[in-house]
């Protein structure tokens, strides 16, 4: 895992519910289906998810005080389960608590053990930097 220095802003993938029926953010929300995640991760990120919109407190985005081990546990075992698959390539950040200055990243020790969902975010990357050079390429045909 790098300090936040060391990691390019394109490399990290966010993990937190929001309003967009996924907790995967990369440049903008990625649904489970396009994540290519194997089908017990995409499973368990989607019932955190239920949970989080379950426990919400006023849409403040944070869970009720009884809820948060639960809701800041799972999400740490998410955010390894998704570095893992996605490989030493990407870093995965979770924040159990937005008032914390400093969120929770992991990334693999090692290659994606999802090659699928690997490729996937390889490609958003690749997406992301042509964007951030201003590389935009429309068709018009």
């Amino acid at each position: 895992m790098g300090r936040a220095s060391e990691t390019d802003d394109e490399d990290v993938v966010r993990l937190f519910p929001d309003n967009a029926d996924t907790v995967i953010w990369f440049s903008g929300p990625v649904s489970y289906e396009e994540a290519h995640l194997s089908e017990v991760l995409s499973a368990a990120m989607k019932a955190w998810e239920h949970f989080f919109n379950a426990h919400e407190v006023s849409s403040h985005y944070v869970v009720d005080a009884a809820s948060m081990p639960y809701y800041r546990d799972e999400g740490i075992r998410l955010a390894r389960g998704l570095a893992n698959e996605l490989g030493s390539q990407f870093v995965v950040e979770f924040d159990p608590d937005e008032r914390n200055p400093a969120p929770r990243r992991f990334r693999a020790a090692g290659p994606a053990t999802n090659s699928a969902a690997a490729r996937v975010f390889s490609e958003l990357a690749a997406d992301n930097a042509r964007d951030l050079r201003g590389d935009w390429t429309i068709d018009l045909g």
